[in-house]
């Protein structure tokens, strides 16, 4: 004999099977699924030819051919400019005293032996009660800009963090950029 819970198992799954198969067939005769096997299967015949001219066309490109460089769409300098100011900001405006000064190490690839050498003098040592500084460009313009040397000004937001709690400031700052082997590097960083 079936118990109740066995039963409305029985019936709960039966019902859930014919809703699915239901909806399965409703889906198939809406979409003309079964139409098109019809057709293809040779059961239902059609008095006019299709035609694959209907179809829309999808344009192919050779990827084994590479891209010339007449193709290529050039780079705009002041973006990438502007981009190597925000990157270095804010890996080198954010840090803490916990981190073992890897704000420094994030950004001595993207600057010249100059900077590098100033970067290497502002290294700090552990502290035991935890500062932090996160630190975001909200805007950046360029002052001026040709071909081996740029200035960029970027508008930043600090948030700075430590025992005492959590305080919000913004700075403005410049970056200096020199052209080296035709990359941006930063030569000089100033707090305003």
């Amino acid at each position: 004999m079936l118990t109740l819970r066995k039963k409305l198992f029985i019936i709960i799954g039966i019902s859930s099977g014919l809703v699915i198969a239901i909806l399965l067939v409703y889906y198939l005769f809406r979409s003309n699924l079964i139409v098109d096997l019809g057709i293809k299967s040779g059961i239902i015949s059609t008095s006019t030819p299709t035609s694959i001219t209907d179809q829309p066309t999808i344009p192919t490109t050779d990827i084994s051919k590479p891209i010339s460089t007449a193709e290529r769409v050039p780079v705009d300098m002041s973006v990438y400019a502007k981009q190597v100011a925000k990157i270095f900001v804010e890996r080198f405006a954010t840090n803490s005293n916990q981190n073992n000064n890897q704000n420094i190490d994030d950004v001595l690839p993207m600057s010249t032996p100059i900077m590098a050498r100033w970067l290497e003098s502002q290294r700090t040592s552990l502290a035991t009660e935890y500062q932090g500084i996160t630190t975001s460009v909200i805007a950046s313009r360029i002052l001026n800009i040709d071909n081996n040397s740029a200035m960029i000004e970027v508008d930043t937001q600090q948030q700075l963090m430590s025992a005492e709690g959590l305080e919000l400031k913004q700075r403005t700052g410049r970056v200096e950029l020199n052209k080296e082997k035709g990359d941006w590097k930063v030569n000089g960083f100033y707090w305003d």
